[in-house]
This record gives C-alpha cells, sequence and structure tokens, in this order.
C-alpha cells in the first residue's frame, strides 16, 4: 500500500509551484467534468503561491518516492462565524491524484495540518469547499468538521466547515440548524438584490 511510504513534509525547494498547479489540476478533473469548478485548483502557479506562501500560509505536499502525490495549505484567518470568532487555521488548495485516491493520503495531509495547527496555538479549523463537492463535504464529516455557514460566490456556493481540535461546543442539531439558518438568509439576501 503507498499511504505507507507516504511523506507530507512542507514544499521544499525542490518542488515547483507549476508541479503543485499540475497536481491540482489533475486531482480536480473529475470535479471539473461534474460541473464542480473550484477557483483555487484552476489558479496559474504564480497565483497559487500568492494565496499560500506569498501570503505568510504553509504550502504542504504528500510525496511517493520524490513525486508529489497529494497538496495542502494552510493560513492563519481571523474569522467572524456564528460558533466563534479570531483566528482558524484555513486548509485549502487540499488535493490528491486519481490515481492515488483511497490510500489514506488525505488523512495524512489533515493531520499535518492539525499537528500545526497545535503548534501555532489553534483549535479550530476551517476549510469551505463548492456545495455540490459532496466527496469533500463527505471526508471533512468523517475527519469531524461541521458544517457551519454558507458563502454566496462569483460562480458557486461553498460550504464552509469547521473541526475543533478538543471537542465541537454545539451539538449536531445546533449546528444544522445554525448551518441551514446561514444558507437560507445567504440566499434571501442574495435573491433581494436581484430585485
Amino acid at each position: 500500500m503507498v499511504g505507507k511510504e507516504i511523506t507530507v513534509i512542507e514544499r521544499p525547494e525542490s518542488v515547483s509551484w507549476e508541479e503543485i498547479s499540475s497536481v491540482l489540476k489533475q486531482a480536480h478533473a473529475d470535479n471539473v467534468k461534474k460541473g464542480i469548478v473550484l477557483p483555487y485548483p484552476a489558479l496559474p502557479p504564480l497565483d497559487i503561491y500568492a494565496k499560500t506562501e506569498g501570503r505568510g500560509g504553509k504550502m504542504v505536499v504528500a510525496l511517493y518516492k520524490g513525486k508529489v502525490v497529494g497538496t495542502g495549505a494552510v493560513a492563519v484567518i481571523n474569522k467572524k462565524l456564528w460558533c466563534g470568532q479570531g483566528k482558524y487555521l484555513y486548509s485549502f488548495l487540499d488535493a490528491v491524484l486519481p490515481e492515488y485516491k483511497g490510500q489514506g493520503i488525505y488523512s495524512q495531509i489533515e493531520k499535518w495540518q492539525v499537528q500545526y495547527a497545535k503548534s501555532v496555538g489553534l483549535n479550530r479549523l476551517l476549510l469551505d469547499t463548492h456545495e455540490c463537492n459532496k466527496d469533500m463535504i463527505a471526508i471533512a464529516r468523517k475527519k469531524g468538521y461541521r458544517k457551519v455557514g454558507y458563502k454566496i460566490r462569483e460562480g458557486h456556493n461553498s460550504v464552509i466547515m469547521v473541526k475543533w481540535l478538543d471537542g465541537c461546543p454545539y451539538s449536531r442539531l445546533k449546528c444544522r440548524l445554525m448551518f441551514a439558518r446561514k444558507k437560507r438568509d445567504k440566499l434571501d439576501n442574495a435573491q433581494n438584490e436581484e430585485q
């Protein structure tokens, strides 16, 4: 099994932004075929750098025999949500090449992200994904993320999910109800603005 031979590390200089861009495009090709177009994987290499290390974030790569087979990025953000305000570790640009999926690589990337959050004194991770990206939403749920918000973006709408490293202080029911309320409010506001 490949998963046991994977090394997840902060991007070394030997890994180019072009290589990361290629992995992102390949990993998200199935989403594109389904009409789920995420903005970050489509960015050119220098824009990926600008969104990550260029803003003080970290790019992580999963290596198998020297080849990049997965990516993930993190950045500290200050966010106000109904479920808390302050600093979160934002997880984005998570991807695993199609031929390596199902081998625990994303789990290793996410484990690195959790350890990094702890190392910088944060107890919450935040991610957002296209509302139709059912695979990522299901994976995030298995990892302990809960839907907490909804964002209307140009070209698609996103589900915002949070993982508390010391346990979610809210019941599943409260999270579901608040997510439904936030989604309804955002959609109602968008509809009102169109009229």
